[in-house]
């Protein structure tokens, strides 16, 4: 691969990237989403997210 081929590739990248975050940042609120329970709407965009899990301090510190 020579180096344009890569700088394109890498523009590329770089430009989906941002487009994705850019439009799922200007979504409008409620969502909805679907997990195996079925339908769930979000009224408003949630202040935080909190991760709980078992042993979560296991996964950050690689063990």
């Amino acid at each position: 691969m020579n180096f344009s081929t890569f700088c394109r590739r890498t523009l590329l990248a770089s430009g989906l990237a941002i487009f994705g975050i850019s439009s799922a940042l200007a979504a409008d609120w409620p969502r909805q989403i679907t997990d195996s329970r079925g339908p769930h709407t979000l009224e408003s965009q949630p202040l935080r997210i909190v991760f709980h899990q078992r042993d979560a301090d296991r996964l950050a510190a690689g063990d």
